[in-house]
C-alpha cells in the first residue's frame, strides 16, 4: 500500500505544478491584456490624510491635446489605478453619474475658437458604460458642456 500512495503523491504533485503554471500563464497573459494604451495620462494621486479618503471612484477626463494623451473619460480607484475608462474622439467635459445611476459626459462636435469652448451632445452610458442615448438641444439651439441636469421626471436642463 506505501508504493501505491508514493504514485498517487507523486500525480498529485505533477498536477499541482501543472495547475500552479497554468494559473500563473493566465495571470501574465492578464497583466498584459491590461496594459494602458499609450497614449493614456500618467496619473499620480497624492492624499494628505488617507483616512479622509471617501468611498467610490474618481472620475476624469482628459480635453487637453497638449498633454500628447488621447482624449479619455475615466473611473479611477482612490490609488489612481484605473477601474474604467474609454477613448472618446474629441473634448469632453462634465462627465458624472446621474441621479438614475447612468452616465452623462458632454461631447464636444464642434469648438470655438474666440471661447475655448463648443457645441455638444450629451452622452448617457448606462450599466454596462454601453451609449444609451444622446440628447442634443432643441429648436435649432446648440447645447454647451455646462449644467446639464436630470430632473426626477426623466427631462433634462441644458
Amino acid at each position: 500500500m506505501g508504493k501505491m500512495n508514493e504514485i498517487t503523491d507523486m500525480k498529485m504533485k505533477k498536477v499541482g505544478w501543472y495547475c500552479l503554471t497554468l494559473v500563473a500563464a493566465l495571470w501574465a497573459a492578464g497583466k498584459l491584456h491590461a496594459q494602458l494604451p499609450p497614449d493614456f495620462p500618467s496619473l499620480t494621486v497624492t492624499t494628505a490624510n488617507t483616512n479622509a479618503v471617501g468611498e467610490g471612484y474618481i472620475f476624469l477626463e482628459v480635453t487637453d491635446s497638449s498633454t500628447n494623451g488621447g482624449y479619455y473619460l475615466m473611473m479611477l480607484n482612490n490609488d489612481g489605478t484605473p477601474f474604467w475608462y474609454t477613448n472618446v474622439p474629441d473634448h469632453n467635459y462634465d462627465f458624472k453619474v446621474l441621479p438614475n445611476g447612468y452616465l452623462h459626459y458632454a461631447e464636444f462636435y464642434h469648438t470655438h475658437s474666440w471661447t475655448g469652448g463648443g457645441d455638444c451632445t450629451h452622452e448617457i452610458l448606462d450599466n454596462n458604460y454601453q451609449p444609451k442615448e444622446t440628447i442634443r438641444a432643441g429648436n435649432g439651439y446648440a447645447a454647451d458642456a455646462h449644467d446639464f441636469q436630470l430632473l426626477p421626471n426623466g427631462h433634462v436642463l441644458l
